[in-house]
């Protein structure tokens, strides 16, 4: 589903991509509990922070009216994660110039304050550590988390007979 972007750009150069997902995007372990909570409570929050597309897709679900970010400024990492944020009439107000955790943690301005951090269920903690050292207070929320596709015997010959195999 997320490849489709790199597929186009692939037939556009005459190649014949075959797209077999490797992971699927499923709710975290507490069903979104926590996200539910986190968004219940937006407005208390200086920043929300969104580390990819899937996370502001699961955010945005969970907010019933965009009214709910109140005064919070809104950051994400990368251009197909501000994107996925103003699919839902969501503007991102800082958009890192590099794609990573750090760079965003060098983006944002120093504590003290409250910022929510909607990522992966497993995801490196640069972001929230870096953000604590710098005087905020970090609500880190579990959006969504991947989980192993299962390959049929098709996909994987289909995969075992291309040229070239690339992930995204």
């Amino acid at each position: 589903q997320q490849a489709s972007q790199l597929a186009t750009a692939l037939r556009e150069v005459g190649a014949a991509p075959i797209e077999v997902p490797v992971i699927d995007v499923v709710p975290p372990t507490d069903l979104g509990a926590a996200l539910q909570d986190a968004v219940a409570r937006l407005g208390d929050y200086d920043w929300v922070v969104v580390t990819s597309p899937n996370g502001a897709t699961r955010l945005l679900e969970a907010v019933r009216d965009a009214r709910a970010f109140g005064t919070a400024r809104v950051a994400a990492i990368g251009p197909g994660t501000a994107a996925a944020l103003a699919a839902g009439n969501v503007q991102a107000d800082l958009v890192p110039d590099r794609f990573v955790a750090e760079a965003l943690l060098d983006a944002l301005p120093s504590g003290p304050g409250r910022l929510l951090l909607a990522r992966a269920e497993v995801a490196r903690d640069v972001l929230p550590d870096g953000l604590r050292a710098r005087g905020w207070i970090v609500d880190v929320v579990d959006a969504y988390r991947t989980v192993p596709a299962i390959i049929d015997d098709e996909q994987r010959a289909a995969v075992a007979s291309a040229d070239i195999v690339t992930f995204t």
